[in-house]
């Protein structure tokens, strides 16, 4: 039996957001492709925030939370919550 890798889950540091934006526009391709979401029928969809709407989000008070592991993938899950 192997062990369980090291992850953990907290709020994400601005120098991060960049990788955080990366994971959620790859969760997201398959829907945006498969419900033809785009940019001019959904422009606030998450698969299209710029960095500078992550960072309008977190100075408003939002904490972009993220778990994170030692693995292939370095960052696995990604939301955003009121702060």
């Amino acid at each position: 039996m192997s062990e369980a890798p090291d992850a953990r889950i907290g709020v994400v540091s601005p120098d991060r957001f960049p990788e955080c934006l990366a994971v959620v526009r790859a969760a997201f391709a398959t829907d945006v492709d498969e419900f033809n979401i785009t940019r001019e029928n959904t422009p606030n969809h998450p698969a299209f925030w710029e960095l500078r709407r992550v960072e309008e989000l977190a100075a408003r008070g939002a904490d972009l939370i993220a778990l994170s592991a030692v693995s292939y993938t370095h960052l696995h899950a990604v939301r955003i919550r009121p702060g």
